[in-house]
């Protein structure tokens, strides 16, 4: 049975930058906002702490159901 469900990792900053995960490898990708109204929900959030020089940062795993994903401008 194929799992009509996508999933996707973003490291999401202390300043609300995001990178998507993808082919081991990092890209810088919408906000999380945008990611959200295309049809993404949080599933599971890792946040790690910060050391003195660098930013505080999270790893976000998002899912969507294929019948969820929006038309790219945040309409369902």
């Amino acid at each position: 049975m194929n799992d009509p469900r996508e999933f996707q990792y973003v490291i999401l900053d202390y300043n609300g930058v995001s990178w998507l995960v993808r082919d081991n490898a990092t890209e810088r990708g919408p906000g999380l906002p945008s990611l959200l109204a295309d049809g993404w929900k949080p599933v599971r959030e890792t946040p790690f702490h910060s050391e003195s020089s660098v930013t505080p940062y999270v790893l976000i795993l998002l899912e969507r159901d294929h019948k969820d994903r929006g038309s790219g401008f945040g309409f369902a």
